[in-house]
């Protein structure tokens, strides 16, 4: 792997697995079963780099970005690249603001070795990267039960989270921060946002994935739902609730027992990330996975409506009750947001195959497509 800053008189192409290797000048992989391996684990760093990058695959002459999403990218390559024209000896010196990276929802990304990560500042050796893993599942380090006890989340001005964190400091460019709560938790903690220098992930995030309660009894009831608390039995008052809102429609909206994620554990944090009109990127395991997130979210009809139902090789055993309608609207996310990245192919997706454990017909690769949007910018007209 290669571990040298790339010279700005060579230029990467992020063409492939293929030629993003020889131009990085990564040692000779000479067998499939490696270069397997390998992006399987550099898919996470390479998939951000590739859509930051200014020479990515990603532009507007293949029609992946979007109108709306040229002016997000370019006030991300205006901090990320050098001016037009300038060279590393006439460029400007000036202090350049870290570049913030939000993974939530992070999973196996977080337990990365943290020299993977460090691919991004040799690809961008002009900014300092502070990348944060947010969520009730980040991989933390081992600690003993002595160490934890001795452990303490009270936040303070001097740099506590008030949750369960880690920072990790690779070199003067690359710091890692590990925060294991819910992203609503601490979202104004890591405020206030900038579009230029911060930009959000998720990997594979599942918005149209049914919610799986885990300590919510579900009453089912017409549309509605009634939620009990745990622990009094009482309902939850509707302001506090995850179920949709009640609208009056002739369209065959799903069942309420079909509530995705978007809905429930995805609902605030998107509301809150939309309004900073920062970028927002996601990744899918699969095309099916990747059209029930977008159908999820923008209100369309799910790929698993038109599944006939008995198929002899389904992505998902029937007890996972896919929704088969629309979703409906969710309230500040729905209509509030516009494409940046439009839904497609991820050319630094892994390329192993990962074997379902209830039907070995059906295979998924890491990170197989990408996406992405911001929260929608309403622009002002004179005269109206």
């Amino acid at each position: 792997m290669s571990t040298e800053q790339q010279p700005y008189e060579s230029a990467v192409n992020f063409a492939s697995w293929d030629t993003l290797f020889f131009t990085r000048n990564f040692p000779s992989i000479d067998s499939d079963r490696s270069v397997r391996h390998v992006s399987k684990i550099l898919t996470y760093p390479m998939t951000i780099a590739g859509i930051l990058h200014q020479n990515g695959p990603f532009t507007s002459g293949n029609g992946r970005i979007t109108r709306q999403g040229r002016r997000s990218m370019a006030a991300l390559h205006s901090v990320l690249h050098l001016p037009p024209g300038a060279t590393v000896e006439t460029a400007p010196e000036k202090p350049q603001p870290p570049f913030r990276l939000f993974l939530l929802g992070a999973r196996a990304e977080s337990t990365l070795p943290p020299h993977l990560w460090a691919q991004l500042t040799h690809l961008f050796p002009r900014t300092v990267f502070q990348i944060y893993f947010i969520g009730p599942e980040v991989g933390m380090p081992l600690l003993s039960a002595q160490d934890r006890v001795k452990q303490e989340y009270a936040f303070t001005e001097e740099g506590g989270w008030g949750v369960p964190s880690y920072t990790f400091n690779y070199n003067t460019q690359l710091s890692l921060t590990s925060l294991r709560a819910p992203y609503e938790e601490i979202h104004e903690q890591l405020g206030p946002f900038d579009p230029y220098t911060d930009v959000f992930f998720a990997f594979s995030p599942g918005f149209g994935f049914p919610h799986q309660p885990l300590l919510e009894k579900i009453t089912k009831s017409g549309k509605g739902q009634v939620l009990l608390d745990q622990e009094t039995g009482k309902p939850i008052a509707p302001e506090d609730r995850y179920s949709p809102a009640e609208i009056e429609s002739e369209v065959p909206y799903a069942p309420p027992e079909t509530l995705v994620q978007a809905q429930t554990s995805w609902r605030q944090p998107l509301q809150q990330i939309l309004e900073t009109k920062c970028p927002f990127f996601f990744t899918a395991f699969s095309p099916l996975d990747l059209q029930r997130d977008v159908s999820a979210l923008f209100g369309t009809n799910p790929p698993s409506a038109s599944g006939a139902p008995g198929s002899p090789v389904r992505e998902f055993p029937d007890y996972v009750a896919l929704p088969t309608g629309p979703i409906e609207p969710i309230e500040g996310v729905t209509d509030e947001f516009e494409l940046v990245l439009t839904p497609g192919v991820n050319p630094f997706g892994s390329l192993k195959w990962e074997i379902a454990e209830w039907d070995v017909r059906v295979g998924v690769k890491t990170n197989w497509g990408t996406w992405g949007i911001r929260g929608k910018k309403y622009d002002v007209v004179e005269g109206r």
